[in-house]
């Protein structure tokens, strides 16, 4: 098994390669051999899962000490909009609305996060999930003109009193750490 040696900004670029906007990135292994990475969107669009099976594979008999989930804004509730006019047939037939709900549902991050916070609920201060909650339901990947947007209600979403002591929480955490300087 080839072990992938890469910087957090190539991880961050394997990560964020969906391949409708961005490029996907080759990260070359200890044998020479490049692996080619793309966006998990439809198979892990939150990959937290993921990331605790391979460290419980790479350290059996490690604990987890902390583990940090970033999302990108909640959904808004993931529904289908019919017209009660249309034939039987129509109804039946996968609309495009259909498919735009089962994408939403495929891409959907937010039972993932729910069911490693509750994971986690016996062991407090391990698990963290930032995420903003509201304001961001309608911007869609491909939107990126709405940056200003992302970035007001990303703003709000951290300066909410429960969140500033979450990140507080965390920052305190990380730089206690083992093999951090614990010194300002």
């Amino acid at each position: 098994m080839s072990h992938l040696r890469t910087t957090i900004v190539e991880a961050a670029r394997a990560t964020s390669a969906a391949p409708n906007f961005f490029r996907s990135i080759d990260i070359v292994g200890d044998e020479g051999l490049a692996e080619r990475f793309v966006d998990g969107g439809m198979l892990a669009n939150n990959p937290v899962k993921f990331v605790l099976n391979q460290a419980n594979e790479l350290f059996p008999n490690s604990n987890i000490d902390c583990v940090l989930s970033l999302g990108t804004g909640r959904t808004s509730v993931i529904r289908i909009n019919g017209n009660n006019s249309d034939s039987i047939f129509k109804r039946l037939l996968p609309t495009n609305i259909i498919l735009k709900a089962l994408v939403k549902i495929a891409t959907d991050c937010e039972s993932t996060a729910d069911e490693v916070d509750h994971k986690f609920s016996d062991t407090p201060g391990v698990y963290y999930r930032l995420n903003v909650d509201r304001g961001l339901e309608d911007v869609s990947l491909s939107e990126w003109t709405k940056s200003k947007s992302v970035a007001v209600h990303t703003r709000k979403y951290l300066e909410k009193e429960e969140v500033h002591k979450k990140v507080l929480e965390l920052v305190q955490k990380l730089y206690q750490s083992p093999g951090l300087p614990t010194e300002a």
